[in-house]
């Protein structure tokens, strides 16, 4: 068993996906290689779903942290708990690479329902858009700008 598994189960997680600019680098650290940041300010993004949100989100993150921390050393590790944030960023940690799931229904499931609400949610977002342009041609509403 892999120590992202380990760590994974220990939480009581179902999907992580490294995702963001590192998601390549994060992968090989993961695999065991020696992989360098350019940048020391470099981080590995992960993105966590648990099997139950946890009571104790604060101390869920913090422990989490620390345990992912140990994997990605010298990068910094940043979390993401899916739960807690819109299906439009959910869409953009599961274009990531799944590095753990505790079931491939699951899995499946899963993406499946983010991609279908997160295109509800970005077709609303543009219908709302379109509608404030044509209300701003129309006068509806005045945008006023001053340079500082």
């Amino acid at each position: 068993m892999s120590r992202i598994d380990e760590i994974c189960r220990k939480h009581g997680i179902v999907l992580c996906y490294l995702f963001g600019s590192r998601q390549e680098q994060g992968k090989a650290l993961l695999d065991g290689a020696d992989v360098r940041p350019s940048d020391p300010e470099s981080d590995i993004d992960f993105a966590v779903l648990f099997s139950e949100p946890p009571e104790d989100a604060a101390k869920a993150y913090a422990l989490l942290s620390l345990d992912l921390q140990d994997l990605v050393l010298p990068f910094r590790a940043d979390l993401l708990f899916l739960h807690e944030v819109d299906h439009i960023i959910q869409l953009e940690a599961i274009k990531g690479i799944n590095v753990y799931c505790s079931g491939e229904d699951l899995r499946d499931e899963y993406e499946e329902k983010v991609m279908a609400f997160a295109s509800d949610e970005m077709a609303i977002f543009r219908l709302n858009e379109k509608d404030m342009f044509e209300a701003i041609e129309d006068g509806y509403f005045e945008l006023e700008y001053e340079a500082r």
